[in-house]
């Protein structure tokens, strides 16, 4: 080989080499940023979100372009409650990628957990017309269309879902509570397998997996009325915590034939009483589980028993399961009764008139009238997906599950968002965008989150006492009058409080950003469609007059 070729050859050699160490160069940023994000994930899976947003930031530092870290960054965010945060940075990472699918579906969880429905839909459906296999839309989906009462279009979401990636954990996690009860057990255990798993779920839904374990092989207590009638009316009491405070209005009624004074509560699920009422009416666990909700003290021991009859005005019911709480929640009432167990009726409260009436639900089109039945045991109770009762599927196994229907006699009434046993209605505070707060005749106040009166009005401290589920409120905040629009109501000066409701916005995974009381809404007469998530609220002037 000549000097020349050795010179050309040696140059090509050279140049070759330089351009693989330019490109290992610039491989090796991108090698620690993914690596940043490995770490990052492995942090969220421990439910260490804190020391995970510091990891996918300092991938961001070195790959400011890198997907995988602008969506943890994001999912972190919203595992701790910060949604603004969350919202920048899916932004962020859209501006870098903006026809990923992956981030569109992202940006729709951000808007839903922000309670941004509309906007959130829209998202989801973006994603999937960028690519019509993503599963992760149809996860979002099915969990939006739940919360509008579209069952039909959320359960053919997961069965899309399902056919896209059956081996995905999230898609598991949905696919499992379509099942019937006693088809869950091994379903359930193929989902906890799943790495996607984070080790903070992990402790609860092993919980369920033994509640599941251990009652698999009991016959399922449906709570079925005796004595079915079209229509039933209840007479409702003043309940004292203590008196002469009211805390809202309760029903007598007979667990085992044994007399009890219950607090109708709108924001709790099911019939929990406490354990000395328990004992009294021969009640006997046969699961542990725990309480929780508003309050600073963690979730309370409770378990859940089966009561033979429970007698409410006219009707009687069998085989009715009912938590018991370990603790006495309330002063004068012997536990709570949450609207939802007349679910299978179209509920009448009263208010002003203290009655309580039950009729039947308008029929579908083509469809004969449903038997009625008391939906006792509540699904946040048992199982951690609070948004999804743990019955749902076992009555629904003998037919498909529904979209909403709305009777022509009931197109003025308000579409509610349906978390489980909560019903939040859009209300705006002083004018701003709408947002979603929890229909709750248990809560005698009316609250606001800080959030949303730091946006809307002035917060000042408090020395009022509130407690919930979860025991006393550590800090409690007055909110300036402010005015509160929602349905067809324009309430002005309103008296509220401002409590942090982030243990409820968590489990439901939406922001609940405040609370509609027993002060106001004992002045209205509250009709409810459980089925179809609607709601009316009737006002009556001094005259009786209907506004």
């Amino acid at each position: 080989m000549n000097r020349r070729l050795v010179g050309l050859f040696l140059l090509f050699v050279c140049v070759a080499t330089c351009s693989r160490c330019a490109k290992a160069a610039e491989a090796k940023p991108e090698s620690e940023a993914a690596k940043n994000v490995k770490l990052a994930d492995d942090l969220v899976g421990q439910g260490k979100p804190e020391e995970a947003i510091a990891k996918y930031q300092a991938a961001l530092k070195l790959d400011p372009q890198l997907e995988s870290a602008h969506i943890g960054l994001t999912l972190a965010h919203l595992d701790l409650g910060e949604t603004d945060a969350a919202l920048s940075s899916v932004l962020a990472g859209m501006a870098a990628h903006p026809d990923s699918a992956a981030l569109m579906v992202t940006l729709g969880k951000v808007r839903f957990r922000r309670g941004e429905m509309g906007d959130s839909e829209q998202a989801y459906q973006t994603a999937l017309q960028i690519d019509p296999h993503e599963a992760g839309a149809y996860i979002g989906l099915a969990h939006l269309y739940r919360s509008f009462s579209l069952y039909g279009r959320a359960d053919a979401a997961v069965k899309r879902a399902h056919d896209i990636s059956p081996d995905d954990g999230d898609v598991q996690f949905l696919w499992l509570q379509t099942l019937p009860r006693q088809e869950r057990l091994p379903a359930l255990e193929t989902y906890l397998a799943s790495p996607r798993v984070k080790s903070a779920e992990r402790k609860d839904w092993q919980e369920y997996f033994q509640y599941l374990k251990k009652t698999h092989d009991q016959p399922s207590h449906n709570c079925k009325v005796v004595n079915n009638a079209e229509s039933v009316q209840v007479k409702l009491e003043y309940v004292h915590d203590p008196y002469p405070h009211i805390e809202g209005v309760g029903i007598d009624l007979k667990v085992n034939g044994h007399d009890h004074l219950l607090l109708l509560d709108t924001g709790a699920g099911g019939i929990t009483i406490d354990s000395k009422s328990a004992r009294k009416a021969g009640l006997k666990s046969f699961a542990d589980i725990k309480l929780g909700g508003v309050g600073s003290q963690g979730d309370r021991a409770a378990y859940l028993a089966v009561a033979d009859r429970i007698q409410i005005g006219g009707l009687e019911f069998r085989d009715c399961v009912v938590t018991v709480s370990d603790k006495r929640l309330l002063h004068e009432a012997d536990g709570l009764i949450g609207a939802d167990v007349f679910a299978s009726y179209l509920v009448d409260i009263d208010m002003p008139r203290k009655m309580l009436k039950l009729s039947a639900l308008p029929a579908r089109p083509g469809e004969q009238q449903a038997t009625a039945s008391l939906d006792s045991e509540d699904d946040s109770a048992v199982t951690p997906e609070a948004s999804n009762p743990v019955g749902v599927a076992d009555k629904r196994d003998a037919q498909a599950p529904k979209d909403r229907y709305i009777a022509p006699e009931m197109n003025n009434w308000t579409r509610v968002f349906r978390f489980g046993h909560m019903l939040l209605v859009p209300t705006r505070v002083n004018g701003s965008k709408p947002m979603l707060f929890l229909v709750d005749t248990g809560s005698f106040q009316n609250i606001l989150t800080p959030a949303a009166v730091r946006a809307n009005a002035r917060l000042n401290e408090s020395d009022a006492q509130i407690s919930g589920a979860s025991g006393k409120v550590d800090t409690v905040y007055n909110a300036d009058k402010v005015d509160l629009e929602f349905a067809r109501f324009h309430q002005k000066n309103i008296d509220a409080f401002s409590v942090d409701l982030s243990n409820i916005s968590n489990g439901i995974g939406t922001e609940v950003s405040g609370t509609l009381g027993f002060n106001l809404l004992s002045l209205l007469q509250v009709k409810i469609d459980y089925r179809d998530g609607l709601v009316d609220f009737v006002y009556r002037d001094s005259h009786g007059v209907e506004h």
